[in-house]
């Protein structure tokens, strides 16, 4: 996949990594429903510097569930996913009503919705507790390249410690090199075993 998008419902074949995280002693879980984003470190796009907007991270409620699904659809779109309105209305909706099976935030820009992140809470014997996947990411086409999608990523990773989470995992594209490099720079461990998938 090109840019900052990713979902785990895919048909290519793909890498799992992971990165083991810390549970902090003291933290808050509302702490992270709205926050605000800054870094000092320049980003660069082809070699030039570019500046960093500020990025607002909102937890999806019930009532976001139109504008969540109209994202997901660009998303499912874009990357040829099946996409099917009620049905995948019907899925986020159990989703947003359950929360001991993740967590959804919408990434804002200047109040404006530009994407989301849609992390799912499972547990690991061999991680001894909570992890997660990061099932989906998605940033509108016109805010990648800006260092948004590493933002999300670190917002992600905090995020899920306060949600005693010991291990985060998300997947890439064996062919997509870029992201690979991406993700290992940011501690994110390849496994020597595929993802094997059967529907039921």
């Amino acid at each position: 996949m090109s840019g900052w998008h990713w979902c785990r419902r895919c048909y290519l074949p793909r890498a799992v990594l992971s990165r083991a995280t810390t549970i902090p002693r003291t933290a808050t879980y509302q702490y992270f429903a709205n926050i605000i984003w800054n870094t000092d470190e320049p980003v660069l796009n082809n070699g030039q510097p570019m500046s960093i907007h500020q990025v607002n991270y909102r937890l999806a409620a019930i009532a976001d569930l139109t504008l969540l699904l109209e994202l997901v659809r660009e998303f499912h779109v874009h990357e040829k996913l099946p996409f099917e309105e009620e049905i995948d209305r019907n899925v986020l909706k159990h989703f947003l009503t359950h929360e001991f099976l993740g967590q959804a935030w919408l990434i804002l820009q200047a109040d404006e919705a530009i994407g989301y992140i849609l992390v799912t809470l499972s547990f690991s014997l061999e991680y001894r507790g909570r992890d997660a996947f990061i099932d989906e990411l998605y940033l509108r086409p016109q805010y990648r390249g800006q260092g948004i999608g590493s933002q999300t990523l670190a917002f992600a990773e905090d995020a899920c410690k306060v949600l005693g989470v010991r291990a985060l995992h998300l997947e890439v594209d064996f062919n997509n090199s870029n992201a690979q490099r991406l993700y290992r720079k940011v501690n994110y461990q390849r496994h020597d075993r595929f993802l094997m998938t059967k529907s039921l």
